[in-house]
């Protein structure tokens, strides 16, 4: 996807959490990252592998996958009841306006990312789409209240904390001991090298999909009408008002006329319309500093859209991207509902607004 190279800011120091095991000392960390190997020598690699796979793995996922992208029926029935989005709400504070607080410490550039894979093509989906899935579902325990048995062995570490950022990308809500945050998270050594090989591995499964495949098929079309201006401001604005990033893409034509440049973006804030019918998109960058709080996507009422002052000829949500929050809806219900999790789906001095009783939660 986008590969803007973006220099890394190393930001604010958020001290990372002294309760984490520092796996051995130091030298034992070095020791253990220097001897990881890449995932692939180029992502180029990595997609035809994770294309194969795809195939020749999931051949009934990928029919069910179709039909989700013609129908997104999960999503469509949940929209009967609306309130069900209220659980959202309690990690709001997260996702409601782009912070430093809540984000990766590395950038989407290729200095990020240079041992674990050459980027050719950047990464952007899979940081977007992986930054949405900790911000919605993980549940931060810095003390370990729930006794975790976290090894200190650097291997056994990454393995421990690998396997509950996996949980992530299959949509499942984990508790994350150790970390207050994404950004603390982000810088500890091996947890930095489990999130963005994690990163890696999303943008591969993302684009080694269907919907991956209609992402780039239907951002060759390189129309935006003003119909699609407008409906694309009622989806948005639904989907914000249910406590969650929906996912968006941009296309703009390269030199070539037939090369196109595609961007994945979260959106965090929509606007209401101006007099002459134009509306901002607030979106987070995952090419720009974690200290940089947005951007904005300007978008007219005849269609025309501009972004970093370039126009776009194609705007839209993400095929997909519907089904994947019905995903985290169910999921989080039910993590919600689990006598060992639930306590940490009540009112934190973070989400002051209880989305919903211990009661509720309980009966269902």
């Amino acid at each position: 996807m986008n590969r803007t190279r973006a220099t890394l800011g190393f930001l604010f120091l958020f001290g990372t959490s002294l309760w984490v095991p520092q796996a051995q000392g130091n030298e034992e960390i070095e020791k253990f990252l220097k001897a990881r190997k890449p995932l692939a020598s180029s992502q180029k690699v990595l997609l035809a592998i994770g294309f194969a796979k795809y195939l020749l793995n999931r051949p009934w996922a990928a029919i069910r996958c179709a039909g989700s992208l013609l129908s997104d029926s999960n999503y469509g029935s949940l929209t009967d009841n609306p309130e069900v989005f209220e659980i959202f709400k309690l990690l709001r504070s997260r996702t409601i306006k782009p912070s430093a607080e809540h984000s990766f410490n590395f950038t989407n550039s290729d200095s990020s990312f240079s041992p674990i894979c050459d980027l050719t093509l950047g990464v952007c989906q899979g940081m977007t789409n992986l930054d949405r899935r900790l911000n919605m579902l993980v549940y931060y325990d810095p003390e370990n209240t729930l006794a975790q048995k976290v090894p200190t062995e650097p291997k056994k570490l990454f393995r421990f904390y690998e396997d509950l950022i996996q949980k992530t990308r299959e949509g499942k809500p984990v508790v994350v001991p150790g970390f207050n945050n994404l950004m603390e998270m982000s810088q500890h050594p091996v947890m930095g090298r489990v999130l963005r090989e994690a990163v890696v591995k999303t943008w591969a499964s993302e684009n080694a999909t269907l919907p991956g495949i209609l992402t780039v098929l239907t951002s060759i079309r390189g129309s935006f009408s003003a119909k699609e201006a407008k409906d694309l401001h009622d989806d948005l604005k639904q989907r914000v008002a249910r406590h969650y990033n929906p996912i968006i893409y941009l296309s703009k034509s390269l030199s070539s006329a037939r090369r196109k440049w595609i961007h994945i973006l979260p959106v965090h804030a929509v606007s209401d319309k101006a007099e002459d019918g134009s509306y901002q998109v607030s979106i987070k960058d995952p090419n720009r500093s974690p200290s940089h709080n947005e951007d904005f996507l300007t978008i007219t009422k005849e269609g025309k859209a501009t972004f970093g002052g370039s126009e776009l000829v194609e705007v839209d949500i993400m095929p997909g991207d519907d089904s994947e929050i019905a995903q985290f809806l169910t999921s989080t219900i039910e993590f919600c509902k689990d006598e060992r999790t639930k306590r940490f789906c009540v009112e934190t001095p973070e989400s002051p607004a209880m989305p919903l009783t211990p009661e509720q939660i309980g009966s269902g």
